[in-house]
C-alpha cells in the first residue's frame, strides 16, 4: 500500500500543533505551555547573574570564567528550549502523517499489555510513539526502566507488530547478528535456554537461533518452509523475531526514526516481505493438540516458552554495580584520612 508522507517532509502548520495538543493530553514538558515560560525566566535571571559577576570579578580571568560558567547554562536552557519546541513539532508532523493516511498515532501508552517478551520487563512499560497503520501493522518505540536509585536505566526498544489471523505457538527467533558482541549471548531481556532449540535446513542457523516449546517441534518445521527462512535471511537478520499469540514482533535494539520517510519505508519493506509469506503458510495452522479447529487456540504447553532472566541483563546489572562501587568505595582507599 502507498502512503502520503508529504506531511513528515515540511514544517507543521500552527493549525497542525494545535490539533496534536488539543487530541493529546500532553503534560506541560512536551506542550510547552508552563515549561517554556520557566525556562523564559531563569534564562533571564541568570543573564542578570552573568552581568553581575562580570562587573564584580575582581580580575579578568575570574570575569571570564564567571561568564563562561553563566553563559554555560544560559546555553543549556536555551538547548533545552530548542529541544522542546523540535519534539513538538515532530509530534506534530507525526499526527498529521498518520491523519493523511488513515492510521492511528500512539502517544505515551502506559502498559499497552502486549504479549511479546520486551512488553512484561521492568516498570514505567510506556510505548513512547507508535504509528498504527489501517491494515493493522504498528511500528513503535518502546520503553522501560529497570534497576533504582543509582542503579536505574531506562531501556528503548523499536518494535513493529504485525496481527497473524490464526494464533501460533510461541516460537523466537533470536537474531545473531545482535547478539552482545557477535557472541552466542542473546541480548534479549529473557534467557530461552531451557526450550527446544529447532535446527533448520540451509544455512538459517548460522544466522538465526530458533527457540520452540517443547513437543512443537514439527509445527515450527511447518511455519518456517524454506520460502519464509529465505524472507527472513534476505531482510531481516538484524531483527529478534517473535511469534506470540496472533501477533509476530520485529524487535530492534534502537529507537525507530518515526520522522522519517526513509526509515518508515524501510521498515514496511522489511515486514512486508517477511509477514507475507509467514502468513501465507500460518492462514491454515491448528495445533491438533486442539480437537475444535475453528476455536483458533493453542495449548497450554505451546502457548508460552520458558524464560529466566537473559545474560545481557545479568552482565548489565554487573557493569552497573561495579560502576556504584567505583564511584562509592574506592575513593576511600584513597582520602587523607
Amino acid at each position: 500500500m502507498e502512503y502520503d508522507y508529504s506531511a513528515l517532509n515540511r514544517r507543521p502548520t500552527k493549525i497542525e500543533v494545535e490539533n496534536l495538543e488539543n487530541r493529546y493530553a500532553l503534560s506541560n514538558a512536551v506542550s510547552g505551555g508552563l515549561a517554556q515560560l520557566v525556562l523564559l525566566i531563569i534564562g533571564v535571571i541568570m543573564i542578570v547573574l552573568m552581568v553581575q559577576v562580570v562587573s564584580n570579578a575582581k580580575t579578568v580571568e575570574a570575569a571570564v570564567i564567571g561568564g563562561l560558567v553563566v553563559g554555560g547554562f544560559i546555553a543549556g536552557i536555551v538547548g533545552m528550549f530548542v529541544a522542546m519546541r523540535m519534539h513538538k513539532r515532530n509530534l506534530a508532523k507525526l499526527l498529521a502523517f498518520t491523519d493523511a493516511n488513515k492510521a492511528r498515532l500512539i502517544l505515551n501508552y502506559r502498559n499497552p499489555g502486549y504479549s511479546g517478551l520486551i512488553f512484561d520487563e521492568g516498570s514505567s512499560r510506556e510505548i513512547s510513539s507508535a504509528i498504527v497503520f489501517p491494515d493493522g501493522k504498528e511500528l513503535g518505540n518502546f520503553k522501560y526502566v529497570t534497576g533504582s536509585g543509582r542503579n536505574r536505566s531506562t531501556r528503548q526498544w523499536g518494535y513493529m507488530r504485525v496481527p497473524l489471523v490464526r494464533r501460533l505457538p510461541h516460537m523466537v527467533l533470536d537474531a545473531k547478528a545482535n547478539n552482545i558482541l557477535r557472541s552466542r549471548f542473546s541480548n534479549l531481556p529473557d534467557a530461552l535456554g531451557g526450550n527446544v532449540v529447532v535446527s533448520l535446513e540451509g544455512n538459517f542457523n548460522d544466522f538465526f537461533t530458533l527457540y520452540v516449546p517443547k513437543g512443537y517441534e514439527t509445527d515450527a518445521l511447518y511455519v518456517f518452509t524454506p520460502d519464509v527462512m529465505a524472507a527472513i535471511i534476505d531482510h531481516g537478520t538484524m531483527y529478534d523475531i517473535e511469534v506470540v499469540d496472533d501477533a509476530v514482533y520485529f524487535y530492534a535494539h534502537n529507537s525507530h526514526k518515526l520522522t522519517s520517510e526513509a526509515h518508515i519505508k524501510k521498515m514496511l519493506s522489511i515486514v512486508q516481505a517477511i509477514s507475507s509469506e509467514l502468513l501465507a503458510q500460518s492462514d491454515y495452522y491448528a495445533d491438533y493438540r486442539v480437537e475444535n479447529r475453528t476455536i483458533n487456540r493453542i495449548d497450554s504447553a505451546g502457548r508460552r516458552l520458558k524464560s529466566r532472566i537473559g545474560i545481557g541483563t545479568i552482565i548489565g546489572t554487573i557493569i552497573l554495580v561495579l560502576f556504584y562501587m567505583a564511584w562509592e568505595i574506592l575513593p576511600l582507599f584513597f582520602s587523607d584520612n
